[in-house]
């Protein structure tokens, strides 16, 4: 059971990952952080903020850059 437990944390990120723009370690650290902070709930809910959180940061990065220009 601990395997399956392990394994299924291992690879959710890299499922998950799969065509979109967020890196999987992104992804990875959100299965990590949201197991910690909520429990099997966090499995699910940590890679979603995070990656919803690093697209609003990059688009963010990236406007301000063509509005420097």
């Amino acid at each position: 059971m601990a395997t399956v437990s392990f394994m299924d944390s291992f690879l959710k990120p890299f499922v998950l990952a799969r065509g979109l723009t967020t890196p999987t370690v992104v992804s990875f650290i959100g299965v990590l952080g949201g197991i910690l902070a909520y429990g099997i709930v966090g499995l699910f809910v940590g890679p979603v903020v995070l990656a919803v959180a690093w697209d609003v940061a990059n688009a963010w990065l990236h406007d301000s850059k063509s509005a420097a220009r």
